[in-house]
């Protein structure tokens, strides 16, 4: 691109052939893209979890100044700068995810993203002594100050707006259009230097002057609105946790569920401690004890940290305190001590983990009933085709939370088992778990796992993980008799019941058997290219844990009965151009080497 072309390339709107024009298209194909790249930080997110989450444990039941105490916050350490860098990772990766992992995007991206921090800090004024903030302009009330001392952090020594992860990921955006744009740039031969790639760097932060300025004037009012809506729907007695848990089920087939629950994951719209903090403060509340120590409101402040908005990432600053209760008192009343977790509930209304907890009972007992069902439900000599297809996908719902391969069984052969059923009972999961009181964490799924780090690890600080099983354990027998009596009464073709099934059959199983992802030979995977309609019809190539999200010239050349022969649970064709094939935990290895062979 000639330099003097660079305006009317910016204005030009003619596309590749393999792009599909059409709006639905286009908003599918992005969706999927960005729900893809969540993925990444939130893979990472889940390793972190687990050492803060064991860290805590040791550091909050050892002697002060011991050994055990100090291995037990190097253990922390090794997880909070993960959570500290999320919304820089969260740019990596949509900029790894649209850019086809281009190194110089990356390195542009992290650029802007400095400057576009640093730009906004002489237009924030912060007085620590009253918790006050003005952010661009000044004459505001007391009360304003306040809510905007809770939207300013800091971040790498700048202060700057709390944006949590949406700062990241529309600075990620944008370097990834101006990367695409403008990395072929040629400019005049004495600059010649700064051009291609190097000028994206360039673009990038003149880009981030009219952003910074742009979030200057919206996001407090933003942030304030997203505080109010998760302090209101925290009153509204699990109504809010129902809803969540019906729509995030309800997006599974589609891939979308990532964009859905992050807004209440990591940003104040799942609840903000800092304004709470300062509303239990101005009631006259009064914090004496934490744990077996003196302390304030102020250290309490101080050991929560920067990382104070939103359902996970509020529960994961609370899970690593170096203390499992709260002793206080509300305007010189009576002296009352509280778990850390029901202290937030009760006294600040920010009830952890209703966005996350509800997912435990239905992943590790609901969904293996359904598929004891779908055993009994096949004919006595098929059973153990029906087990050897069901169990492991029954196991691996159990243990990891990955609920595909056995929600994806019944999905397309009986949506209203899935829609009209599972997702209700979803919801009521999530509503069952809240107004209980339960406060159980998660940071990649509600499997067993998660359910011992961040439930039974942590149960002083009051996670009352055992609501789970209490949950399960009716959930269990209501799943089993429904699909029993679905599947018989409207003859569902689930495995065993049915030859040549549309998901699975005899043969597809003995050759999954043989042939699993994580032996695939090149030529099974040639096989698999060509099932996807060739190398020339691949455009792109990503997945995130479960599924891989292709670009394809055309969906339609997709054969789906070839990929089942290796393992694969379903394709979902989201548009004409946009496809994902549900394989499993072992997306990622599938993909890596479809890659390769590509290559």
């Amino acid at each position: 691109m000639n330099f003097t072309t660079i305006i009317k390339e910016i204005f030009s709107r003619k596309k590749k052939k393999y792009v599909d024009n059409s709006n639905e298209s286009r908003i599918k194909r992005f969706l999927s893209k960005i729900s893809g790249s969540f993925m990444l930080p939130i893979s990472i997110m889940a390793i972190a979890g687990l050492f803060l989450g064991i860290g805590a444990a040791i550091a909050s039941h050892s002697a002060e100044g011991s050994s055990a105490k100090t291995f037990g916050l190097f253990v922390q350490n090794l997880g909070g700068p993960i959570f500290s860098g999320m919304p820089l990772l969260f740019l990596i990766s949509i900029i790894i995810s649209f850019t086809d992992d281009i190194g110089t995007a990356v390195f542009a991206g992290v650029a802007s993203f400095l400057v576009f921090l640093s730009l906004q800090s002489p237009f924030i004024t912060v007085n620590s002594d009253d918790r006050e903030a003005t952010i661009l302009y000044g004459g505001l009330s007391s009360s304003i100050k306040s809510k905007l001392f809770a939207l300013q952090t800091s971040v790498l020594g700048i202060t700057t707006l709390n944006t949590s992860i949406f700062g990241g990921i529309i600075v990620g955006l944008i370097m990834s259009w101006a990367y695409k744009r403008f990395h072929v740039v040629e400019l005049p031969n004495i600059i010649s230097f700064f051009g291609g790639k190097r000028f994206v760097a360039f673009v990038g932060i003149i880009l981030m002057i009219p952003l910074a300025f742009a979030f200057l004037l919206i996001w407090p009012w933003i942030g304030i609105g997203l505080a109010y809506f998760g302090e209101q729907s925290g009153k509204v007695a699990g109504l809010d946790s129902f809803i969540f848990g019906f729509v995030e089920r309800a997006l599974i087939p589609f891939g979308l569920h990532h964009v859905f629950y992050a807004p209440l994951w990591y940003s104040s719209a799942g609840g903000d401690f800092s304004q709470s903090i300062e509303k239990f403060k101005t009631a006259g509340g009064v914090i004496t004890m934490l744990g077996d120590k003196a302390g304030n409101i102020e250290d309490l402040i101080s050991k929560m940290g920067d990382k104070t908005q939103g359902d996970s990432f509020i529960w994961i600053q609370v899970s690593g305190l170096d203390f499992n209760e709260i002793t206080y008192t509300m305007s010189g009343g009576e002296s009352k001590t509280l778990p850390v977790f029901d202290f937030f509930s009760k006294e600040l209304g920010i009830k952890l983990g209703r966005f996350m907890q509800g997912k435990f009972s239905f992943m590790q007992m609901g969904l293996p009933a359904a598929g004891a069902a779908m055993i009994m439900a096949a004919p006595k000599q098929n059973r153990k085709e029906a087990i050897a297809i069901i169990v492991p996908a029954a196991l691996t719902s159990f243990l990891t939370g990955i609920t595909e391969p056995i929600e994806f069984t019944f999905v397309f052969l009986a949506p209203i088992l899935f829609w009209g059923f599972h997702c209700l009972m979803a919801a009521t999961s999530f509503f069952l778990m809240n107004i209980f009181g339960a406060h159980v964490g998660m940071t990649f799924s509600g499997g067993f796992i998660d359910a011992v780090i961040y439930g039974m690890i942590p149960m002083a600080k009051g996670t009352e993980w055992y609501w789970i099983y209490v949950i399960g354990l009716v959930f269990a027998p209501i799943y089993y008799f429904v699909f029993l009596f679905y599947i018989k009464k409207f003859n569902v073709p689930t495995p065993g019941r049915v030859k040549n099934s549309k998901l699975f059959t005899k043969s597809d199983y003995k050759k999954a058997k043989s042939s699993k992802i994580s032996t695939l030979k090149n030529e099974e995977i040639k096989s698999i290219v060509r099932a996807l309609g060739g190398k020339t019809n691949i455009v792109k190539t990503s997945n995130c844990a479960t599924r891989l999200r292709y670009d394809l010239k055309d969906t339609s050349k997709i054969n789906e009965d070839q990929l089942k022969k290796y393992g694969i649970v379903a394709v979902m064709k989201i548009s004409k151009k946009h496809a994902q094939i549900i394989v499993g935990p072992k997306a990622s290895t599938l993909n890596s080497k479809i890659e390769k062979y590509l290559k």
